[in-house]
């Protein structure tokens, strides 16, 4: 699976209107979707929680988290490393060897010091999509009061509670790599002026993957929605992240699971699977662990007794 920052950078475009695209890959929350027969429906390991009153699933950005932010800080410690060491020499060695030239060895001295300011500026601003934020960011679709409850930072506009049947559900592409089509796609919620064509806001829920897979990915939660949990085959574990961090061991298979396809894809993938944890083991303590409002939770309580309620976990 290919790791897609769209959402993030670039962000959704909004106060706009629906586009061919939308319209054709547009998801029904009434209409049952075709799927591949070896496919059925499926959670994807996207669940974090499922009950008779609701369904919790992760965001797309969650499974890659740490390979972005490893870059990063590498690039960043290196880069202020080989400064400070070029400010060392220039100051304490090459001072008294170039006389003569001092004026110029301050002048490039400086200079390289205001472009580290600069390149470690648009690091830190990278860096934040990753660090010091949410450990996650959920989307919680209640069944029972048909509501749709979307976890966003403040910036983006704050928590959504939107009426399930009032969303435009649709399939959206990632961002083109080299000039080729997507290779993921991710399944995005629309809220629409009274127009019902002109987008105001636009969120993304589950994981991505590719055009084909998804379908059966929105099959699943649209079944839930429409006919309930019985409906939907039991996930055969759940993200172990409900109202907690995630751990060591957990952290390493989701860091390993972006390239488990085959000895070649594991051989080739390692590394980076090694960088992905190596950064997600420094960003992840900076993250606050994402804590749904009172109201939300009033709204999505559980009742007793519930046959549904997770009894597994992913550990």
């Amino acid at each position: 699976m290919t790791m897609d920052y769209t959402g993030y950078t670039p962000k959704y475009k909004v106060n706009r209107t629906l586009i061919e695209q939308e319209r054709t890959d547009r998801l029904f929350q009434k209409r049952k979707t075709m799927v591949n027969k070896s496919e059925d429906v499926q959670d994807w390991d996207a669940l974090i929680r499922l009950n008779s009153t609701f369904i919790e699933v992760v965001d797309k950005f969650y499974a890659w988290k740490g390979l972005l932010f490893a870059f990063v800080f590498v690039i960043g410690c290196g880069w202020l490393a080989m400064v400070t060491g070029m400010t060392w020499y220039g100051l304490f060695v090459m001072m008294d060897e170039i006389e003569d030239r001092v004026g110029e060895l301050i002048s490039f001295l400086v200079f390289m010091w205001i472009l580290s300011i600069a390149l470690l500026t648009f690091l830190g601003w990278v860096g934040h999509f990753e660090a010091f934020t949410f450990t996650h960011w959920p989307v919680r679709l209640n069944r029972r009061d048909r509501m749709v409850y979307v976890f966003r930072r403040k910036s983006a506009g704050g928590m959504l509670a939107l009426k399930w049947d009032d969303i435009y559900f649709c399939m959206g592409p990632g961002q083109p790599y080299a000039g080729r089509p997507s290779l993921v796609w991710d399944i995005r919620g629309h809220v629409l002026a009274p127009d019902k064509k002109t987008v105001l806001d636009t969120f993304s829920m589950g994981l991505h993957c590719t055009k084909d897979l998804l379908p059966a990915h929105w099959e699943y939660l649209r079944r839930y929605m429409e006919e309930g949990p019985q409906s939907i085959p039991m996930p055969r574990r759940y993200l172990p992240i409900a109202e907690k961090r995630e751990s060591f061991l957990f952290a390493a298979k989701v860091a390993f699971s972006n390239f488990s396809y085959g000895y070649a894809f594991l051989l080739f993938g390692t590394p980076f699977a090694l960088i992905t944890l190596f950064g997600r083991l420094l960003c992840m303590p900076t993250n606050k662990v994402p804590v749904w409002p009172e109201e939300v939770e009033e709204a999505c309580r559980i009742e007793p007794g519930d046959p549904y309620e997770q009894r597994v976990s992913g550990d």
